[in-house]
């Protein structure tokens, strides 16, 4: 690996190669709507505070997700809930000679987050998980705009050199290198 000075990525949607197709509509039931509204609501919230502790609201929701009646008293159930706090856990960025640490610490508990959700059973519910991602990018990315779109397991280098357009829609299963 070569060491380079990030740059940034910008993400525009590529208007002329391929026809927008309007996607059908699939309502979810009420009930459904109104709960996954209320917790992104919360979510949108606790990001917007200036003073959000973003390690331990990724560390609460990431217990709540995966362990909501406890993991159990052994060591892996213990090890398995230190792995909920971002403070805890390495991701490969980190390692980079060229990561600007300082805006890197800011984003790494939302983009593990972001990893860990998109893995939960609640990951593959396309519906939520695109407003999840939504709500996460515009606290990750340098700027993101209106009708972001982005389906599950993708993953950023730093996420913090990111622009992202109007009707950016990225597919699932990708890595978005910003060097």
């Amino acid at each position: 690996r070569r060491s380079v000075r990030p740059r940034e990525c910008t993400l525009t949607p590529n208007t002329t190669s391929m026809a927008f197709l309007p996607l059908r509509s699939v309502p979810l039931p009420a009930a459904a709507r109104e709960a996954c509204d209320d917790w992104l609501d919360g979510l949108a919230r606790a990001l917007d505070d200036p003073g959000c502790d973003r390690d331990a609201l990724c560390r609460r929701i990431l217990t709540e997700l995966y362990y909501p009646n406890g993991a159990g008293d052994g060591p892996a159930g213990r090890i398995a809930l230190l792995h909920m706090d971002p403070r805890n856990v390495t991701l490969e960025p980190e390692y980079y000679a060229e990561v600007d640490a300082a805006r890197y610490a800011r984003v790494k508990p939302l983009l593990w987050l972001w990893e860990m959700f998109d893995r939960s059973p609640l990951g593959e519910n396309i519906d939520l998980g695109v407003r999840v991602r939504r709500v996460l990018a515009r606290h990750v990315f340098r700027s993101c705009g209106r009708n972001f779109k982005c389906f599950p397991f993708v993953r950023f280098t730093y996420g913090y050199n990111m622009e992202v357009g109007d009707d950016v829609v990225v597919m699932a299963d990708l890595c978005l290198d910003e060097f």
